[in-house]
């Protein structure tokens, strides 16, 4: 995947003023087409943002094919990814990444991570691959323990046609082809390196779990409904703990959203103070919805799926 962006510079960010009569040059319309390009990109990053826009959700069916419904996302390059419709893929193939050589595709060994690319047998000049269905007994894996990434291969093809005596080369074509890879959740880490430190951050915070309330039939008064919310809900040291860390994870984004108290917010007296109010049961409901409604997620520096379910 090419990284535009990563690369701007005064060749992209100015063009030369056209007059009649005049002799264009390759490297003119270039740096026209690339002062445009840059500007498409930073709009879509800088002013709507990168990530998941809506759909692009992944999932088993019952013939053991992946399907990925129709949606839409951003990559940090500025790219715009989508598709029109669900994409079912009946077939896989080991994938190489020969032609865009994305470097983060590489351990720190510089070793290519496993990876199998999504194949649809039913379009037209498709290239035929493994039946999906025995992916998991080939690999000894379970395919919910993958994870989808939606990628742009992106690179310039030279074919080089000339000869000793004859040159059809057309010149060199920008090429960029869709894919949807599969990764296994062991080996994503890798693939982290590309983002930004608070997003790294953002997915080792662990899952706050609300405990069930469990109401009991035979409850008469509203003092016994209000001591089963209580029994759930009461504060212990574990969800403190994660929602301190959670709370300095995201602070640059959060910190606006909570009044007051700016000194103690990170530490775990700012929680137990807060969640120990004169009612308990209002207390627990409102600050734990409320700090998990502030902790938004983060995005990320290429596309990814949720796991497989």
């Amino acid at each position: 995947m090419g990284n535009v962006l990563d690369q701007i510079s005064k060749d992209n960010t100015r063009f030369t003023i056209f007059e009649n009569d005049q002799v264009l040059t390759a490297d003119q319309l270039n740096d026209l087409f690339n002062y445009l390009d840059v500007q498409n990109k930073l709009t879509r990053t800088k002013a709507i943002g990168v990530g998941i826009i809506y759909g692009l959700e992944i999932g088993v069916i019952d013939n053991k094919h992946l399907v990925v419904s129709k949606g839409a996302a951003i990559t940090t390059d500025g790219d715009l990814l989508y598709f029109d419709y669900d994409q079912e893929f009946d077939q896989y193939d080991v994938f190489e990444d020969l032609n865009a050589k994305y470097p983060y595709f590489l351990n720190d060994s510089n070793q290519p991570l496993p990876m199998f690319e999504l194949r649809d047998s039913r379009l037209v000049g498709a290239i035929p691959g493994k039946d999906l269905s025995t992916l998991e007994a080939t690999t000894g894996t379970l395919l919910k323990d993958y994870v989808g990434i939606l990628y742009l291969e992106d690179y310039n093809n030279d074919p080089d046609l000339c000869t000793g005596t004859d040159c059809d080369n057309k010149g060199i074509t920008a090429v960029k082809e869709l894919k949807i890879l599969l990764i296994h959740k062991n080996n994503i880490g890798a693939l982290l390196q590309s983002m930004p430190s608070m997003n790294k951050d953002y997915f080792s915070i662990d899952d706050l779990n609300i405990p069930r309330v469990v109401v009991n039939t035979d409850l008469d008064t509203y003092k016994e409904l209000n001591a089963s919310f209580n029994n759930a809900l009461v504060v212990k040291e574990e969800i403190i703990a994660k929602l301190t860390k959670a709370y300095q994870v995201c602070k640059l984004v959060v910190e606006d959203d909570f009044e007051g108290e700016t000194q103690q917010k990170s530490g775990k007296a700012y929680w137990k103070n807060n969640l120990n109010l004169v009612n308990p049961f209002m207390a627990n409901t409102y600050m734990i919805m409320h700090a998990i409604s502030v902790m938004p997620i983060m995005s990320l520096g290429k596309v990814y799926f949720q796991m497989i379910c």
